[in-house]
């Protein structure tokens, strides 16, 4: 037993084997050190890959939602524009002459309220824009009415459908850019799809110059179409 000891403390006081047996230690503490350092650089990308994969679910998900939100405005918008084909102009003219909201007031709200819900801005959108032209066109042909009662419903309906042409053209082609989109971007603004060559001013004043003026045209216009459909006087 005490050759044994003797042996021991001989080795470890023994300069070399210390120093094999620390460099040992310490190469060991390097590995355990590096092994470590991998595994925390592994758990912190495994963790980013994590992350970004959750927020590209996200994205999609989001990306699908609004594409999905947009089309439905779209089809209503679609359905506003298309309305007038269920009436004859007789139908047409006999709406005007009596009742006291514009056709398809309720639609244009629902679809204006729908849109707000996913796009905060949509009430600046040109297609708002075109709808309340549907609707003043609508209060013009209810005045062209009254100015001259020789005007028949037959002939009022023709002229008001013509009227609301462009602003129908230009619903048709918002509806189809909305249904389109694939939610990816911005909201599509649709001014490079418009086509109406007189559009109601968007100027935020209703009565203002400009569209006083451009009522008065409109109703002018829709007069002189009202006039080409009424009968002629029998020559005497």
């Amino acid at each position: 037993m005490t050759e044994w000891w003797n042996e021991f403390m001989r080795a470890v006081t023994d300069g070399a084997w210390t120093a094999g047996l620390l460099q040992g230690l310490a190469g060991g503490t390097a590995a355990i050190a590096v092994a470590f350092l991998i595994l925390k650089r592994q758990l912190v990308a495994d963790r980013k890959l994590a992350e970004d994969e959750r927020k590209e679910t996200q994205r999609i998900a989001q990306q699908e939602k609004l594409s999905v939100a947009a089309a439905g405005i779209g089809r209503l918008l679609a359905q506003i524009a298309l309305s007038n084909r269920d009436y004859s102009n007789r139908e047409l003219g006999a709406l005007l002459r009596s009742t006291s909201k514009p056709l398809d007031v309720d639609l244009a709200n629902t679809a204006k309220v729908e849109a707000t819900i996913y796009f905060p801005h949509f009430n600046a959108h040109v297609a708002v824009a075109r709808l309340k032209e549907r609707d003043a066109l609508w209060a013009v042909g209810r005045s062209v009415l009254a100015s001259d009662p020789s005007i028949t419903d037959e002939a009022m309906g023709h002229a008001l459908r013509q009227a609301l042409a462009p602003a129908n053209s230009d619903l048709r082609a918002i509806a189809n850019e909305l249904i389109r989109w694939t939610g990816e971007g911005d909201f599509p603004d649709s001014l490079a799809v418009l086509r109406s060559a007189d559009p109601l001013p968007t100027t935020r004043e209703a009565k203002s110059p400009i569209r006083k003026a451009w009522k008065s045209r409109s109703a002018a216009s829709m007069e002189a179409a009202a006039r080409t459909r009424l009968p002629r006087p029998a020559s005497p």
